[in-house]
C-alpha cells in the first residue's frame, strides 16, 4: 500500500491507530496525499476494514471535497490494477460517489433535508445567496427598529443616544447586524450573549475584570511595538555620525521609559498603570541643521511621532481610576442590555422573514442541524436520537483545515465522533485566516486537552518551496505567541534572496513594484507568471495607476479593478 516514497512522519499519520489523531501541517507539506492515503488504509485494513459509507470526512471548500473523491478513486483504481478481483476494492469503489466527503455546510444540507419535518421546515427551501440576505436583514431591522421606537422605551431611548448619531441609526444598525454574524458562528447564539452580559455585573477587583485584561493585553503589545519602532530608530542612525550624535541620547532615554513602562504593565495592576501613563514626559528632540530631506532623519521623526502617539492613546484608555471604570461598567450594562435584546430580536424576526421566503443562510445550516443533534432540558443540553443515530453511523470522522472550524463547527465534529472518538484533524494553527468570520485557532491548539490520548504527528518537511523562504517565514511565525512549536524544512534548493524594500509612501511603493516587473520583463519572464499581492482591496489603486502609467497589462483576481468599480465609473462619467 506504502509504495510511495512516504516519510516517517508521514507514515505515522497515515497508519495511526484507532482514537483522535492530530496532524499539524506545516505548508506545502503534502498533507492532502497523506490523508488520501490514511482513508485508504481504512478502507482496506487487513483486520477490521471499514466501508467509506462509514467515513465523514470534511473538507473547506467543494473544490477540496472533489479533489479528495477523485484522489481516492485514483487509488483505488490504482490499487484494482494489481488486485482486479478485490471485492472490497470494488465495493468501496462502488460507493464512493455517495461517501460523505464534502463541505461541513454539505452535510448539513443533505442531513436537514432528510429531516426538515422535525425542524417544522418544507423540503423545498433554498440557500439565500448574499444579496438577496442583505436586502432582507435589511428590511428587518428597519422594521425592527420602527417597532422600538414606536414604544419609545427609556431603555431603547438609552441605546439610541448612546450608538446613533443626530442624522440616522446607521451606528446602531451596522453594530446589531456585525453583532448577530458574530454570534452566529457559536452553537447558542443567545447563551453566548447572557454570558457576556455577566461581564458587566463583575463588582471585584478591576484588575481581574475580563475588559481590564484585554487592555492589559493590548497595551502591552503597543508598548512592545514602540520598543522596536526606538531599537529600530537607534539602530538606523548608527552609520550617519551628526544624526547619531544629535538624536541618539534621547532615543536611549526614550527606551528606558518604555522599558519602565512595559515592566509597569507586567504587573498588571490599574491604578499603577494609569499613574505610570499619566507621568511619562518626552523630551524634544535636538535640532539638527542640514539634514532636511535626510530620509533616515524623516525616518526616526516619523517613528518617534508614532510612539508618542501611542502612548497618548494609551493614557486615554488607563485615565479613569478603578472607581470610575466600575461607574462606568455600571452604566453601561443596561445599554449593553438593551442590545442585546435588541439582536436577540432582530434574530427571531429575521427568522420568521426567512421562514415566509423559505430560505436558509449557511450560519442557518449549522444551527439547524444543531437543533437536530441536541435537546434543551432542565438539566442543559443533551443528545438527540439523531446525534447518536449519526454517532453510529460514522466510525471514523476526519476534519481538513481544523484551525479554521468555527464553535458550532467543532460541536458538531465533536458529537458525530462521540461513539467511536476515532476522529482525525488536519490543519496548522498557524495558517489561521477566518478569525474574521468566526473560525477559532484554538480548536486545533486545544484538541490534546480535549483528548487526552491523542496521537500528535507533525509535518513539518516542505515540498513547495525554498530554504530561503521557510527561513523567512519560520522567523516571521515564531513571533506568534500562542502556537504548536514546528519548524519548516526543506531539500529544495536555497532560492535567491528576498528583496525588502522600505518604501516612503504608496506611490514610491508602487513605482518600485513596476520597475522590478520591467526589469523582469526584460529577462524574457512571462508576465503572466508575476503576480502582486496586497493585504486589502484597497490598497490596489496605486499599483493599477503605476501599472497604466507604465503601459502594463494587468488583470485583477477576485475583485475589481478599481476604476471598473461601478462607483468609480459613476463619478468619472459624473465629472466627464
Amino acid at each position: 500500500m506504502l509504495k510511495r516514497c512516504w516519510t516517517d512522519e508521514q507514515k505515522n499519520a497515515i497508519l495511526a491507530k484507532n482514537g483522535a489523531v492530530l496532524v499539524s501541517a506545516a505548508a506545502g507539506s503534502g498533507k492532502t496525499a497523506v490523508l488520501v492515503e490514511r482513508v485508504i488504509r481504512i478502507l482496506t485494513d487487513k483486520n477490521t476494514p471499514c466501508d467509506v459509507d462509514k467515513l465523514l470526512v470534511v473538507t473547506f471548500t467543494k473544490a477540496a471535497a472533489a479533489e479528495m473523491k477523485e484522489r481516492i478513486n485514483a487509488r483505488i483504481s490504482e490499487m484494482l490494477i494489481s488486485e482486479p478481483e478485490n471485492k472490497n476494492l470494488q465495493r468501496q469503489q462502488l460507493m464512493l460517489p455517495s461517501a460523505h466527503i464534502s463541505t461541513i455546510h454539505s452535510f448539513c444540507n443533505e442531513l436537514i433535508r432528510e429531516n426538515f419535518y422535525k425542524l417544522n421546515m418544507s423540503p423545498e427551501f433554498r440557500i439565500a445567496d448574499e444579496n438577496e440576505m442583505l436586502i432582507l436583514k435589511n428590511e428587518v431591522i428597519q422594521a425592527v427598529l420602527e417597532e422600538k421606537y414606536k414604544e419609545s422605551s427609556r431603555k431603547f431611548l438609552n441605546l439610541v443616544e448612546a450608538f446613533s448619531s443626530s442624522r440616522d441609526d446607521q451606528k446602531l444598525i451596522s453594530t446589531v447586524l456585525t453583532l448577530y454574524d458574530f454570534i452566529r458562528s457559536h452553537p447558542f447564539p443567545q447563551k453566548w450573549l447572557d454570558d457576556k452580559l455577566k461581564f458587566y455585573d463583575d463588582k471585584q477587583n478591576l484588575n481581574e475584570n475580563i475588559f481590564a485584561q484585554v487592555l492589559f493585553d493590548y497595551a502591552r503589545m503597543a508598548v512592545t511595538h514602540c520598543l522596536q519602532l526606538t531599537e529600530n530608530s537607534v539602530k538606523m542612525i548608527q552609520e550617519i555620525e551628526r544624526i547619531k550624535l544629535a538624536y541618539e541620547e534621547t532615543l536611549l532615554y526614550d527606551k528606558e521609559l518604555l522599558n519602565e513602562l512595559k515592566s509597569t504593565l507586567e504587573n498588571k495592576n490599574w491604578n499603577e498603570i494609569s499613574r505610570a501613563l499619566k507621568i511619562i514626559k518626552f523630551v524634544a528632540l535636538k535640532r539638527l541643521v542640514g539634514y532636511s530631506d535626510d530620509p533616515v532623519k524623516l525616518k526616526v521623526i516619523q517613528n518617534r511621532k508614532d510612539v508618542k502617539e501611542i502612548i497618548k492613546n494609551l493614557t486615554r484608555l488607563f485615565f479613569q481610576s478603578e472607581e470610575q471604570c466600575f461607574e462606568d461598567l455600571k452604566t453601561l450594562r443596561p445599554i449593553i442590555s438593551e442590545l442585546f435584546e435588541l439582536v436577540k430580536d432582530f434574530e427571531e424576526r429575521l427568522d420568521l422573514a426567512k421562514n415566509e421566503k423559505n430560505v436558509v443562510d449557511f450560519g442557518d445550516l449549522e444551527h439547524l442541524t444543531l437543533k437536530l443533534l441536541v435537546c434543551k432540558t432542565e438539566n442543559g443540553f443533551e443528545k438527540t436520537e439523531i446525534a447518536r443515530s449519526l454517532s453510529q453511523q460514522f466510525e471514523f470522522v476526519m476534519v481538513d483545515e481544523y484551525q479554521d472550524t468555527n464553535e458550532a463547527q467543532y460541536i458538531l465534529s465533536k458529537m458525530i465522533s462521540a461513539k467511536y472518538k476515532n476522529i482525525t484533524v488536519v490543519g496548522d494553527a498557524d495558517q489561521a485566516i477566518f478569525t474574521w468570520r468566526g473560525a477559532n485557532y484554538k480548536n486545533i491548539l486545544n484538541f490534546e486537552k480535549d483528548y487526552k490520548d491523542a496521537k500528535v504527528v507533525l509535518l513539518e518537511e516542505n515540498y513547495r518551496s525554498t530554504k530561503t523562504i521557510l527561513n523567512a517565514a519560520n522567523n516571521v511565525i515564531k513571533n506568534n505567541k500562542v502556537r504548536k512549536e514546528k519548524n519548516l524544512w526543506t531539500q529544495n534548493e536555497e532560492g535567491s534572496k528576498i528583496t525588502y524594500y522600505k518604501a516612503f509612501d504608496e506611490k514610491d511603493e508602487s513605482n518600485y513594484v513596476v520597475n522590478e516587473i520591467k526589469k523582469l520583463i526584460e529577462k524574457g519572464v512571462n508576465p503572466k507568471d508575476i503576480c502582486v499581492l496586497y493585504r486589502a482591496n484597497a490598497q490596489s489603486r496605486t499599483v493599477e495607476e503605476a501599472f497604466l502609467t507604465s503601459n502594463i497589462s494587468y488583470n485583477i483576481v477576485g475583485s475589481y479593478a478599481f476604476y471598473n468599480r461601478k462607483e468609480i465609473k459613476d463619478l468619472i462619467a459624473y465629472l466627464k
